[in-house]
């Protein structure tokens, strides 16, 4: 009796190793998204003014940006090496379905891309830590909290390079 409850026990830890490093491996952000894939990107900004003297509410703007990045193009090329740049890892809520982001430091980032002509992915990012993947939530790099920031400048400064397929403000 003494034997088979150290071997499970030794079996449990060896279990539970296995699952905190398949959890906490990181991933290149870059590998999630295929290379062949073309992308549909849009860009969300959100302008809030404070309310005037004598208002009550402030007001909010919209300005919304959308790009198209072609499979085979150089833009997309460069794209997803600014993508491989980044690395994810599964946090505690990635198990589990989520409706949206609730840190959308100034705007949020979409990426949609079709894959096999029926799966619709998506990337969604605040710029303000994690980031959704296909509606599961994953953390960006490790210990940076300013990573996010870096990801959102870059990709601002890509996309300034990029001409928009719609640019409209609401």
């Amino acid at each position: 009796m003494r034997e088979w409850f150290h071997r499970n026990k030794v079996l449990a830890s060896l279990v539970i190793i296995l699952l905190l490093v398949v959890y906490l491996w990181p991933t290149s952000l870059g590998s999630r998204v295929p290379e062949d894939a073309s992308l549909s990107i849009t860009w969300v900004e959100f302008d809030i003014t404070p309310p005037a003297d004598g208002e009550v509410y402030s007001s909010l703007d919209n300005q919304v940006s959308s790009y198209l990045l072609e499979a085979g193009t150089e833009e997309r090329e460069a794209f997803q090496d600014l993508l491989d740049g980044y690395t994810i890892h599964r946090t505690w809520r990635t198990p589990f379905l989520a409706n949206g982001l609730n840190d959308s430091n100034g705007g949020f980032l979409e990426i949609i891309w079709v894959e096999d002509e029926q799966f619709i992915h998506q990337i969604t990012t605040g710029f303000a830590g994690p980031l959704m993947l296909d509606d599961h939530v994953y953390g960006l790099g490790y210990l940076n909290k300013h990573l996010s920031l870096d990801m959102k400048e870059r990709t601002l400064a890509f996309l300034g390079h990029c001409t928009p397929v719609s640019d409209n403000e609401s």
